[in-house]
């Protein structure tokens, strides 16, 4: 078979943060939520889940719990994914 060298090229796989996020002003959460995607999107991730976790087996973390995308672990693992929220 042959390929071309478009079907050579190494693509970069997908990586995932999951974070506990601690909710300490519910009133305040629906607006900061709608602020993420755009907040997100420069550092090539979105949101893909946010919710209580439904634990199989063990205890369930305490708070919700977020799972963000990224295009690649480079981006995940260059810290700048998650500064916009730290403010």
């Amino acid at each position: 078979m042959i390929r071309s060298a478009h079907c050579r090229q190494v693509q970069k796989k997908p990586a995932y943060v999951l974070a506990e996020v601690e909710i300490t002003d519910p009133p305040a959460f629906p607006a900061c939520l709608a602020k993420v995607p755009e907040t997100i999107k420069p550092y090539n991730s979105r949101l893909i889940a946010l919710g209580k976790p439904v634990p199989k087996d063990g205890p369930a973390p305490q708070g919700t719990l977020a799972i963000v995308a990224l295009n690649s672990l480079e981006d995940a693992e260059s810290g700048t994914a998650h500064r916009p929220t730290r403010r």
